[in-house]
């Protein structure tokens, strides 16, 4: 190795050619270049954009790895990956390409930049983003979960975030969507000691619409207040 940055100048003055400055600096770069990764790379780097800046691997192994609820169904379109090294590599993939950074846990990473979570959002296989969501709400409701590092440092406001963007198929594939409603309900209350009121009826909003078809007959299931 000879120490030192490595560049083709040619290559750079044509890619960002334009008619007005700096017109073409814009994600469409940064999108060519996450492109050229290993498909496992981008899958991985599709999730994290999802999640957030700053991730838990370990959440983001979770939904990799897990066939979710729903992942049978004819409408499900998602890709969960079945390779417990998947999750690894892209991570190892992504940490060589500098795109993700390591934090001061060992289980939390962050985009070096964040035109490389927005671009990761543009992905091919990033094209069901509900799907994604969905499958991630999921995880974050798991009983088994609930006492874990990474989702107990996860914020109320990051985990409704997944919540709201599946809404249609919470509704249509979980009969029990309490502990989903209760979360929606929690945030609410957060957001109006915060005077976010807007936010709090949002939240309330899409509890209501997570209610049963019939929410007042007793004796139906998940109609419990």
């Amino acid at each position: 190795t000879k120490s030192a940055w490595e560049y083709d100048l040619d290559k750079i003055f044509s890619e960002f050619i334009s008619d007005d400055y700096g017109s073409q600096i814009n994600n469409d770069y940064v999108t060519k270049r996450l492109e050229e990764l290993s498909s496992v790379a981008r899958a991985f780097l599709s999730w994290t954009s999802l999640i957030g800046g700053t991730f838990s691997f370990s959440l983001v192994k979770l939904v990799m790895e897990r066939k979710y609820k729903g992942a049978e169904s004819s409408t499900a379109t998602s890709v969960p990956f079945t390779e417990k090294e998947d999750a690894v590599i892209g991570l190892q993939n992504a940490l060589n390409a500098f795109i993700i950074m390591p934090s001061q846990s060992e289980d939390r990473f962050r985009f070096s930049h964040d035109r490389y979570m927005q671009a990761a959002r543009s992905l091919v296989e990033c094209y069901s983003k509900n799907e994604m969501h969905f499958a991630i709400a999921q995880t974050i409701i798991m009983p088994e979960y609930q006492d874990t590092p990474w989702l107990t440092s996860m914020g109320v406001h990051q985990k409704i975030q997944h919540i709201s963007s599946s809404l249609e198929l919470l509704k249509e594939r979980i009969q029990t969507r309490s502990p989903y409603r209760q979360l929606l309900y929690d945030a609410a209350e957060h957001a109006l000691e915060a005077g976010a009121r807007s936010i709090a009826m949002e939240c309330l909003s899409n509890a209501l619409y997570l209610l049963q078809d019939n929410p007042w007959d007793e004796g139906a299931p998940d109609v419990s207040y």
